[in-house]
C-alpha cells in the first residue's frame, strides 16, 4: 500500500493490508442488577436503569423522596430519599440522607441504607439538637 511521503494511513486501511493484526472485538455482558438510580415503587427503592425514567420520576417525587422534616429553633433537620446510591465499595445501596441547614451545626449530614433506620436516626438528632446535646455520628 503505497502512501505519499507525509501522508497518515489510516489504521483500517493498514489493517486490511495486513500491516497490522486484525482487531478481536470483545464482547461485553452489560450489568444486569447494577444501578446506581433508584425510584420509589409503592413506597419500595427500585432499581431504574433507564436514565430518562429516572429523570422523570425525580423531577415529579419531591414529595414522595421527603421522608421528615423538622424545625428546632434556627435549625431545619431533612430527611429524605436521594434516589441515587451514594455508597463507597460493595454493600447495600446508601439511598437516605439526613442533612441540617441553619444553626450550628449547618451543613451536617449523615447517610442511611434503610428508611428504618434514617427515621430513627432523624428523630435521634431531632432530639439531641432539642436538648442542646452534641451530635453523634
Amino acid at each position: 500500500m503505497p502512501a505519499l511521503p507525509g501522508s497518515v494511513v489510516p489504521a483500517q486501511a493498514r489493517r486490511q493490508a495486513g500491516a497490522l493484526p486484525a482487531v478481536r472485538k470483545k464482547t461485553v455482558e452489560p450489568l444486569e442488577a447494577m444501578s446506581d438510580k433508584y425510584i420509589l415503587v409503592n413506597g419500595v427503592p427500585t432499581p431504574e436503569p433507564d436514565l430518562l425514567k429516572w429523570g422523570r420520576w425525580f423531577e415529579t417525587a419531591d414529595a414522595e423522596r421527603i421522608v421528615a422534616k423538622t424545625t428546632v429553633g434556627d435549625t431545619r433537620v431533612s430527611t429524605i430519599f436521594l434516589g441515587l446510591d451514594h455508597r463507597w465499595g460493595s454493600g447495600p445501596p446508601v439511598l437516605w440522607e439526613t442533612m441540617i441547614f441553619g444553626g450550628s451545626h449547618d451543613g451536617w449530614q449523615e447517610r442511611y441504607t434503610s428508611q428504618e433506620e434514617a427515621i430513627r436516626r432523624h428523630n435521634e438528632i431531632v432530639g439531641q439538637l432539642q436538648s442542646g446535646d452534641v451530635l453523634d455520628g
